[in-house]
């Protein structure tokens, strides 16, 4: 069930972002062990924007000058 809110100022489109709007979810899994279990309710109580896409290991060291991963 969604939540009625304040809407999330859009940002620019090149930034390929895509709105999330509040509800509630049911996150985990019974077949992944670790920190997926257990299955539990999720609620977002205000709307927000996130990258449609991954960020690239070539945009974070754009933005942050260093590349932390171990993997190339």
């Amino acid at each position: 069930e969604l939540v009625a809110g304040p809407v999330a100022p859009a940002p620019p489109a090149s930034l390929n972002m895509v709105s999330i709007a509040p509800g509630t979810f049911q996150m985990g899994s019974v077949a992944v062990g670790g920190d997926a279990v257990p299955v539990h309710a999720v609620t977002i109580t205000q709307s927000f924007w996130i990258g449609k896409y991954v960020v690239t290991q070539g945009e974070y060291q754009a933005v942050m000058g260093s590349n932390p991963s171990t993997f190339q």
